[in-house]
């Protein structure tokens, strides 16, 4: 009988265990998502790197907040806390990795260097500026692509999940090709300066 009682009481000890393991493991990824949902939710300005406008602290904030409401629903989860921890700075690591990964090549679409050497080899000669323009643009079109390419990548292919980015993207690079219609008038503005010093000698 003691035998038997023993062996039930194991087994009891063991289905408690597990349910203790399967409860904070739920409860540990409950906390990464709310942690994950947090961070995908603050401003495109915040995500890209170009702001910091103290959000990603205050995803930190709330995910301490969370899990302690979570331990005080389920006293056993303290034994995880360290784990949450561990987690919850794992997770923000990889965020700042991907700031730092998108903030770079939001960069890269504003090509305005690149652009104005396209320019400058392209109206070597007196003319129009149509053509230098062209040149600049096409520039400028290439890097945009080149940096919505490295965003979707740092995505793992997930142009809808990059979707956001997008307008930062076009935003640099309407930028870059409103100094090259300001490069075009300058040197419209220096032809005619030119042509107006001729006919007055």
């Amino acid at each position: 009988a003691s035998a038997a009682v023993a062996e039930v009481a194991a087994s009891v000890r063991g289905k408690n265990k597990r349910a203790e393991a399967d409860l904070r493991s739920s409860e540990l990824y409950a906390a990464r998502s709310a942690l994950a949902s947090c961070l995908d939710g603050l401003p495109a300005e915040e995500r890209l790197g170009l702001k910091d406008l103290h959000g990603v602290r205050g995803c930190e904030f709330d995910a301490s907040m969370d899990w302690l409401s979570r331990e005080e629903s389920n006293p056993s989860l303290v034994a995880a806390r360290s784990d949450h921890k561990t987690e919850t700075a794992d997770s923000l690591k990889a965020h700042r990795h991907t700031v730092s990964r998108l903030a770079g090549a939001v960069g890269k679409a504003n090509a305005t260097a690149a652009a104005k050497r396209a320019f400058d080899a392209a109206c070597k000669t007196p003319g129009p500026a149509d053509a230098c323009v062209a040149a600049a643009k096409r520039v400028v079109d290439a890097a945009a692509e080149e940096a919505w390419s490295e965003i979707v990548r740092a995505f793992d292919g997930d142009a809808a999940a990059a979707a956001f980015s997008r307008p930062a993207v076009d935003d640099a690079a309407a930028a870059t090709k409103l100094a090259v219609k300001g490069w075009a008038a300058a040197r419209e503005r220096g032809a005619r300066a030119k042509s107006d010093d001729c006919h007055r000698r």
